[in-house]
């Protein structure tokens, strides 16, 4: 197969990613996520079918519920919630864009996503950077810049997780001037 085949038949097959969100908090949100990329690109190309719209914002609601549970008090949130020692930033970094994302679509409690957004800004250090605080075990969390815990040496490229943070809080719509 060629690579323009495999890219046609992703694109014909778009409805597949349509699914259940499952597995741990890292595991969840791309689930999650799919669900809003499908949608909203089937939309853009005027493609987007009621079966597929109303599949979609089921998913989501529920991976929404499901995300929750993996929520620190803090507002961070951890692969794997209260079993986790600490939240990270990364992944917070993550929720709080998808979850900005998803309230067009679906409900979102505010003052919980207030919560995140709160200690992303106090993850941020005098320089200007954030730092990590928690684990990743999927360097997809990282934008595939760095190596999660799984893997062999693990390496947070400080000045992508000031960009991820720094496009998160845009697209929550918070105060960036902190």
């Amino acid at each position: 197969m060629l690579p323009g085949d495999i890219i046609g038949a992703a694109l014909n097959n778009l409805e597949d990613l349509v699914r259940m969100p499952t597995g741990c908090g890292e595991q969840n949100m791309i689930g999650f996520v799919s669900n809003i990329l499908v949608q909203k690109y089937l939309y853009s190309i005027e493609n987007l079918q009621e079966t597929t719209r109303q599949a979609a914002l089921k998913h989501m609601e529920i991976g929404y519920q499901r995300a929750i549970n993996y929520r620190h008090k803090d507002g961070s949130f951890s692969a794997f919630g209260d079993k986790d020692p600490k939240g990270s930033v990364w992944l917070t970094s993550f929720v709080v864009k998808s979850f900005a994302q998803a309230k067009k679509h679906i409900f979102i409690d505010e003052k919980d996503l207030n919560r995140s957004v709160d200690f992303l800004v106090q993850s941020q250090l005098d320089t200007g950077c954030f730092r990590e605080t928690g684990k990743v075990f999927s360097s997809y969390m990282m934008g595939g810049l760095g190596q999660g815990w799984g893997q062999k040496t693990r390496r947070s490229p400080q000045g992508a997780l000031t960009a991820y943070v720094l496009m998160a809080l845009m697209e929550a719509g918070a105060d960036t001037h902190v």
